[in-house]
């Protein structure tokens, strides 16, 4: 074997490593911006139509009910990059904070400052829900210190007998959980109070008189809700369990 020959042997395993390493750079690369795509994807919140007016949402517990409010502001809340922007003078009003130090998003626009609605939940510790309406086209967005419910909550199952009433507006469904019956998470009849908050957080309501709390899906400043989840209590211990609906006749 002449010599060029022999260095094109010897070369050639080195160029297959090279290759290789150039190829494994790539895919390496793809998946890496996959990863980061699906990141982006996952912070962006669901709401569907950016482009509808956005109706902030406050409810500020008293320690017995959740007061709803519209948040107002000359300054209106927008969506840039698939994330949702909200005015921080109002919302700072509405919940008593002073300061923006250590906000991720604080953003200055038209000389207004703005803080992402990740911002609110996560460095507030405040819960953030959305809904849109297309009668309204606008996109609602709730931010309160107390619970709200998530659809599966709220979404009756065999473990629940129904019952319905019409009125003359309305059609109000209550299912009531059957005795060997549990809830989406898991509350039985004769738990405790306390297993109660655990497993949802603090109510939205407080019916000290009746022994009775409440947590809401979507309420508006009218005082309207689509959905509750009510629980009796007995010397602190759960009696009767029920979700009620009203929807419009």
């Amino acid at each position: 074997m002449n010599l060029k020959k022999r260095r094109f042997f010897l070369i050639l395993p080195l160029l297959a490593i090279i290759i290789f390493c150039v190829g494994m750079n790539i895919m390496n690369s793809n998946k890496s911006s996959v990863s980061l795509s699906d990141k982006q994807d996952d912070d962006i919140p669901d709401i569907p139509m950016p482009n509808w007016k956005i109706q902030i949402i406050t409810g500020i517990s008293d320690g017995n009910g959740t007061f709803w409010n519209y948040l107002m502001d000359d300054a209106e809340p927008y969506i840039e990059h698939g994330v949702m922007m909200i005015p921080f003078e109002a919302f700072a009003e509405a919940f008593g904070y002073e300061e923006t130090a250590g906000l991720q998003s604080c953003v200055i626009k038209n000389g207004t400052p703005f803080i992402s609605l990740r911002d609110v939940s996560e460095k507030f510790g405040l819960n953030t829900d959305w809904w849109y309406s297309d009668l309204h086209e606008t996109d609602f967005v709730w931010i309160t210190d107390r619970a709200l419910l998530e659809e599966t909550d709220y979404h009756p199952d065999d473990n629940y007998d129904s019952e319905t009433e019409e009125l003359d507006d309305y059609i109000v469904h209550e299912y009531t959980l059957k005795t060997d019956g549990r809830t989406y998470r898991n509350i039985t009849l004769h738990d405790t109070y306390d297993k109660v908050i655990e497993s949802y957080g603090l109510p939205t309501r407080i019916f000290h008189a009746n022994n009775k709390i409440c947590y809401d899906f979507h309420v508006f400043p009218d005082g309207n809700t689509d959905e509750s989840l009510y629980f009796s209590f007995e010397d602190g211990i759960v009696e009767r369990i029920s979700i009620v609906t009203i929807l419009e006749n």
